[in-house]
């Protein structure tokens, strides 16, 4: 990834054919790597008042992560905001808000990816063992990395 320009509050970011297919490939994965939800209920199931704030609360938060999917797909199939650029490249033109969007749907993919790998404490030295079954899930995790620390630069004002 690189930036190509920053003006008057737009930025426009250029991604090579590999980068634009794993930050597609990434963001795709929010459908089959689905969060854990966590309950307000817990300790206190027989309340009816928490009980039906946790009914609202799911309610809400899913239709969130319908609405920031939706908003995500339009974004990459704007031909204005996601235009090819040579032999597969993309030059990505997004505002602040866009790239706050692109930064909520990575992280969404990538704690689902470490709740799916059992929530390790990798600054504790927690590595989970590569295999076949949590490949796909450290995948996510690198590559998402590796975009949210590029466009979180880019906001910050860094090259």
């Amino acid at each position: 990834m690189k930036l190509l320009s920053h003006t008057g509050g737009k930025y426009a970011v250029r991604l090579d054919s590999r980068e634009y297919d794993a930050l597609l490939a990434a963001l795709g994965l929010r459908a089959h790597l689905s969060r854990t939800r966590r309950s307000l209920t817990t300790d206190t199931a027989t309340d009816p008042r928490l009980r039906a704030a946790q009914a609202d609360f799911d309610s809400a938060l899913g239709e969130f992560q319908r609405e920031l999917t939706q908003t995500l797909e339009r974004l990459l199939a704007d031909p204005e905001k996601c235009a090819t650029h040579g032999k597969g490249a993309r030059v990505l033109t997004l505002t602040d808000e866009e790239i706050g969007l692109l930064l909520q749907g990575l992280n969404d993919v990538k704690v689902a990816a470490w709740e799916r790998l059992g929530c390790p404490n990798f600054e504790e030295g927690q590595r989970p063992d590569v295999c076949e079954e949590n490949f796909l899930c450290l995948w996510v995790m690198q590559a998402t990395d590796l975009f949210q620390s590029f466009l979180l630069a880019v906001l910050q004002g860094e090259e």
